[in-house]
């Protein structure tokens, strides 16, 4: 589904807005930089000297136009906002009906279609930390929608499944998940929805790479907080 793939690809990216500005961001005046432009020290151009009454020794600059960030053009920002904002809607749909957040909702939403698989593909698939999955699996075990048990080829990983209780649950969740979706792409036709769950998942598979260490210019910022 498009609204879940938006989640995934703004998970998956968490913080690294600034590091898709290299790919995607355009400047002012609509032009665009490549990331080696945009990783270098800014420099001013000294103007072409003038005859009169300038000294020879005088130069006047040109300060380099200022870089922007216009979130209704940049495609990583407009999808972080996206994602922030049917989150935020499906948070309250399913905590007033179900008393369930999202995360328990996708564990729910993977664990029917991938049953006993261990907290760690989990947290590999929905692009969320270890400790927020194992947080949610706990809720899940403690209201009897999953148990998680030993493998018995691996004694140290657990399988995570889906009780009875929790199949039930999830056919009630998965049909307000998709008149959501139904909502969400009713703007699009179908060709339109099939195109974008591909550029989607293009942009899926780019998040590793954009979130591979960059060569930044000038000291690291350090925390100004004294130590107590």
């Amino acid at each position: 589904m498009i609204h879940l793939l938006v989640s995934l690809v703004a998970s998956e990216a968490g913080n690294s807005l600034d590091k898709l500005v290299a790919a995607y961001s355009p400047l002012t005046r609509s032009s665009r930089m490549t990331k080696k432009q945009m990783l270098a020290p800014k420099v001013r151009t000294p103007r072409r000297m003038t005859s009169g009454a300038e000294s020879n020794h005088a130069r006047t600059t040109t300060p380099s136009a200022p870089l922007a960030l216009d979130h209704r053009r940049t495609i990583s920002a407009l999808i972080h906002i996206i994602a922030i904002k049917l989150s935020a809607g499906s948070s309250r749909v399913y905590r007033t009906h179900f008393k369930l957040g999202t995360t328990e909702w996708r564990i729910m939403a993977l664990l029917f279609i991938q049953p006993g698989i261990s907290p760690q593909t989990i947290s590999d698939t929905i692009g969320f930390d270890k400790a927020a999955i194992s947080r949610s699996i706990k809720i899940l075990q403690k209201r009897k929608i999953a148990v998680a048990e030993p493998d018995a080829r691996r004694s140290r990983f657990l399988r995570v499944t889906l009780t009875e209780h929790g199949r039930q649950l999830h056919d009630r969740i998965v049909r307000v998940a998709l008149e959501r979706e139904q909502r969400f792409v009713s703007c699009l036709s179908k060709d339109e929805a099939d195109v974008m769950l591909g550029l989607l998942m293009r942009l899926l598979e780019m998040v590793p790479q954009t979130n591979a260490p960059l060569s930044i210019d000038g000291p690291v910022v350090r925390s100004t907080k004294k130590p107590r």
